[in-house]
């Protein structure tokens, strides 16, 4: 009887952890997934908009903001690139 009460307590604390580590794990899901479009978008815009001059260099910094921004982050490098 004891080793059923023992299994049902660390069920329970096994979800309990489980849901406590789910969130950070689907933010960490969330931005990596964001950080991958902006990143295609950014290598598409390269691509195609090299033959119309607009063209972002790629450093840490462009890296940077489109990994956090996604593709909201590749339209304010280009227009920072237009203005700069």
């Amino acid at each position: 009887m004891s080793n059923i009460l023992v299994f049902i307590v660390a069920l329970a604390v096994v979800c309990i952890v489980a849901k406590i580590f789910s969130a950070p794990v689907k933010l960490i899901i969330k931005i990596l997934v964001n950080a991958l479009i902006g990143g295609i978008v950014l290598i598409i815009l390269n691509w195609i908009g090299g033959n119309f001059g607009l063209h972002i260099d790629l450093n840490f910094l462009t890296a940077l903001i489109t990994g956090v921004l996604g593709v909201p982050g590749v339209i304010i490098c280009l227009i920072l690139q237009m203005f700069i």
